[in-house]
């Protein structure tokens, strides 16, 4: 290894994490010092003093005690005297960063994994303790994750290793943050510089917050996850091994989120919306737990209302594959009922998403979807009452063309896309006609007066509650919608609030706009049950006997239903 360079504590520590340094082999008959308690050996030149040593023991059992004990991270293996066993090794030396080298294949398992052996800037121990402390951390997070998967690339590595980090609440873990949100446009796995790939490390802290408890044991999952079965064919600096590195560490990420009901591609769009709500100004306290201390996103656009509408226009730069990219409109001065209406078109071969955020002070940020259309690669949204928004960001993210291979990143930012916004008038309700309905009735035709209408796939309606359904909506004009309702038989009694959705996907609503009735009784409701039957005058008499046609009393008893004609004759005999 080179000697160190005389840098300032702050130029060292973007080299602490910026790459990992090429080691050689511990010089034969290298002093060390092993841990009392765990399996922990230290090397260290002769120039270091012996209780400098004694000082990365402690520092190394108190990494083991979080990222082992604590976390789940598998226990590194080591090289010592010829013998692969489970154990740390790290070497103190003239360094200028951590680094690491495979030193053997681990025969005792079938996984790509390798004993390793840690380095540690030993200048640095004087200089800035700190920061030295940080480097042996990193150093014992090398080399306990390729202890798992030896043949993952250093980005791989040092994604995890911030990541990690962030989750211990380390110190000075920021510096690299700020180049990865001025390029989010770059690949997720862009691999310079190397600072960018530092900051990238809160790509899989956002899994570990969005689908962990930020404790560091979804990172160790995680990170298992990527490994494969094969042996170590070569070590070193570069270990390679008799099999292809698949499952790559990215399709680590897409087998937890689809165990957790998501996908990358899905994770990803989130990703994009999150690190867009970061710094001082735009953090909402409902995502990044650190937001509000991370850069700002870099903005391709920013739009201004006296610029408004745009149409058609192209991001600054364009996106790679996995990169991201951020339009930023000021809505704060929108007159009142207006709505900011956003259109983005992506470029093949690459599929999109895009998704609107209205960003508030002190609240959390409202996410609309611009549900792209996968043949045609265009989506639209309507933000809302945009005066209420301080802030509207339009997200695009690039999600490859679907055939992404995490071995051979993008390195270039090809993808382009065409993005339009425009402040639209809100819709209105202003009355509808009849304004109540009985229970039973159905397919009953309901005028809907107000404004700003318009027609499209969207085009919906609906009451709230329960028992009143709207079977269809029609548009007659910009002022008039014509709903066909039923109510069934047994629907709560009381007032619905209305809501109609129009084709540009905005709501307007009308409080109580209609009143549930009790079904109208049957027109003979209430009146005494009738016989069904007549006795004639003469009843008592049979009919045709002797006395039968001048006995007072005589007559006939017959139904009403099957006896009429016996009736009247009756009646005609009497009449004699």
């Amino acid at each position: 290894m080179s000697a160190a360079r005389t840098l300032s504590s702050f130029v060292i520590a973007l080299f602490l994490f910026a790459y990992a340094e090429a080691m050689a082999d511990v010089p034969p008959g290298t002093a060390h010092v092993d841990s009392a308690t765990l399996p922990i050996r230290v090397y260290y030149d002769a120039t270091f003093p012996m209780v400098d040593a004694q000082e990365v023991v402690k520092m190394a059992e108190t990494s083991w005690s979080v990222q082992v004990g604590q976390m789940g991270f598998a226990a590194p293996w080591r090289l010592v005297d010829g013998k692969v066993e489970t154990g740390l090794a790290l070497w103190m030396g003239n360094f200028t960063s951590a680094g690491y080298e495979a030193t053997a294949d681990i025969p005792a398992t079938p996984q790509t994994d390798c004993a390793m052996l840690g380095g540690v800037p030993g200048p640095l121990y004087t200089r800035d303790r700190e920061y030295f402390a940080l480097s042996v951390e990193r150093a014992f997070s090398f080399v306990s994750l390729l202890g798992v998967d030896c043949i993952e690339p250093p980005r791989a590595t040092s994604m995890f290793t911030g990541a990690i980090m962030h989750c211990e609440g380390r110190p000075g873990l920021y510096a690299g943050i700020d180049v990865f949100q001025k390029h989010p446009e770059y690949a997720i796995d862009f691999q310079s510089p190397p600072e960018y790939r530092r900051g990238a490390s809160i790509f899989p802290l956002f899994y570990e917050e969005r689908f962990g408890a930020r404790d560091g044991k979804l990172l160790a999952e995680l990170w298992k996850l990527s490994g494969q079965n094969g042996t170590i064919t070569s070590v070193g600096d570069y270990p390679a091994a008799n099999v292809a590195n698949i499952p790559t560490y990215l399709d680590a990420f897409d087998t937890l989120a689809k165990a957790k009901g998501s996908s990358f591609d899905e994770a990803f769009e989130e990703f994009a919306i999150w690190r867009t709500l970061t710094g001082p100004t735009w953090a909402d306290g409902k995502h990044f737990q650190d937001a509000s201390i991370y850069p700002e996103i870099a903005w391709t656009a920013q739009h201004t209302l006296a610029e408004l509408p745009v149409s058609q226009r192209p991001p600054v730069t364009k996106v790679a594959a996995y990169g991201s990219s951020h339009v930023l409109f000021e809505t704060a001065g929108a007159a009142a009922g207006k709505a900011l209406a956003v259109r983005v078109t992506g470029t093949a071969p690459y599929r999109w998403a895009a998704d609107a955020l209205c960003m508030r002070a002190g609240a959390g940020a409202k996410v609309v979807s611009l549900a792209m259309d996968p043949e045609t690669r265009s989506g639209s949204a309507m933000v809302p009452d945009s005066r209420e928004c301080n802030a509207v960001a339009l997200v695009v993210a690039n999600l490859s063309n679907g055939n992404y291979d995490a071995n051979h990143p993008s390195t270039t930012n090809d993808g382009d896309y065409r993005y339009s916004a425009s402040l639209v008038d809100m819709p209105t309700i202003a009355t509808i006609d009849p304004t109540s309905l009985p229970q039973g009735l159905r397919g009953q035709s309901v005028r809907v007066k107000g404004a700003h209408f318009t027609d499209g796939a969207k085009l919906a309606a609906r009451f709230s509650g329960t028992g009143v359904a709207v079977e269809s909506t029609t548009l007659l004009d910009e002022l008039t919608a014509v709903l066909v309702v039923s109510v069934e038989d047994a629907a709560p009694l009381g007032a619905r609030d209305l809501l109609l959705t129009t084709g540009e996907d905005l709501e307007a609503s009308l409080p109580a706009a209609l009143l549930v009735n009790e079904r109208p009784a049957p027109p003979d409701a209430g009146r005494e049950p009738t016989d069904a039957s007549l006795t004639a005058p003469d009843a008592g008499t049979t009919p045709g006997s002797p006395g039968g046609c001048s006995h007072a009393g005589a007559g006939m008893q017959i139904s009403l239903v099957a006896g009429l004609a016996v009736f009247f004759t009756t009646l005609r005999r009497r009449s004699r």
